[in-house]
């Protein structure tokens, strides 16, 4: 009887940020498709929630604890047929980690949604040197025998450092984000919704001025902010929009898009923002919603202007695009249901599994020659 083909995946956070897109989306699907697929976490969700947006202590422990906890993972993963590392080692690149890798790990997947290569979460300079390598990333993504990248954009940097890129969208469990009832519109009061992190939230500062002017077109604008706090927001800068902040809960996640009436996802034209996933898009279209946003790398691709969104570049396009959308409910629904059509087609978890799991069926059964 064939064995299954034994994966050890190593997120770079605990059940967070993008890993809970990439790896924890992927856990079930992959392993209803017969992948032994096991997760380590760098560190405990506690620890976590305790320590990485503490003071200096807090985030030397943090440190220390996913250093220590990813020696002994690696070293565990000789027992397994591929290693799926998804962003990185560890969030700070200890310099032993590639030389622990290399002496333990089989067959290694290396899965990046972001340009961590030229813009890592930690900058390592003066004597962080000494203990971290800066260049971990670039050495790591060189010697992996697949990368996954999360847009073509992205993929095609990467092929100049290894030939082996695969392209894999992040992705959305559609049975959470169901739209069965129809439940967005039943509040009257007019709503852009925008969900992320704190390192893009000042991009809605672009929109200050935008929305202030449409604010005096449409009565009771408000902006929804589905994040951790407004930091970074010059909120006196909006005008008569109010700005409304949803603490980010991922079992909450999907009925708090639902009560926007149009998603948007303003961009800069920097190289780092040209290689972003997009994913806000496809949660605002798993929603039902329509998608206004900055004609910036993989958004182009994923908004159909006219059909499921719009592509603003100028203030004045920008505030014409959010008035159309916001004064029409037909178009909203329209452009919305178009959306929703795109992400069960072309972005489900379910879809993707399957190609993540022919990889690692491919590598692993080369390990077993």
């Amino acid at each position: 009887m064939k064995q299954p083909i034994r994966v050890l995946a190593l997120p770079l956070y605990p059940k967070q940020f993008s890993s809970r897109i990439r790896v924890g989306f992927m856990e079930a699907p992959i392993r209803e498709l017969g992948i032994k697929l096991d997760v380590a976490d760098p560190l405990l969700e506690s620890q976590f929630n305790d320590w990485y947006s503490g003071d200096f202590s807090n985030r030397f422990r943090y440190h220390l604890t996913e250093g220590f906890n990813r020696v002994l993972q690696i070293q565990q993963s000789q027992q397994y047929d591929v290693l799926w590392i998804q962003k990185g080692l560890a969030l700070f690149p200890w310099r032993f980690l590639n030389l622990w890798k290399s002496l333990f790990s089989n067959r290694v997947v290396v899965d990046l949604d972001d340009d961590v290569l030229e813009s890592p979460p930690i900058e390592i300079i003066s004597w962080r040197r000494i203990l971290g390598d800066p260049d971990q990333m670039k050495n790591l993504v060189a010697s992996a025998d697949w990368i996954t990248s999360g847009n073509e954009t992205l993929s095609e940097s990467l092929r100049d450092y290894n030939s082996n890129v695969l392209t894999v969208p992040s992705t959305i469990p559609l049975s959470e984000y169901s739209i069965e009832k129809d439940n967005r519109f039943e509040s009257d009061v007019p709503t852009i919704v925008w969900i992320g992190t704190g390192s893009n939230r000042p991009y809605l500062n672009r929109l200050a001025p935008v929305l202030s002017r449409l604010a005096g077109r449409i009565n009771r604008l408000r902006l929804l902010v589905i994040s951790d706090s407004l930091s970074g927001i010059r909120t006196d800068e909006f005008g008569r929009c109010e700005i409304q902040l949803k603490k980010w809960v991922p079992s909450e996640e999907h009925q708090l898009l639902r009560k926007g009436w149009v998603g948007i996802m303003p961009l800069d034209a920097s190289e780092w923002a040209e290689k972003k996933s997009g994913y806000k898009i496809l949660q605002y279209f798993a929603s039902g919603l329509p998608a206004v946003a900055s004609p910036v790398g993989v958004n182009q691709s994923l908004i159909q202007e006219g059909t499921t969104g719009s592509l603003p570049s100028s203030d004045n396009e920008w505030e014409e695009a959010l008035y159309s959308l916001l004064t029409d409910p037909s178009k909203r629904k329209d452009l919305g249901s178009s959306g929703r059509r795109m992400v069960e087609d072309g972005f489900s978890s379910e879809k993707w599994a399957m190609v993540l799991a022919d990889l690692f069926e491919k590598l692993g059964g080369r390990n077993r020659l």
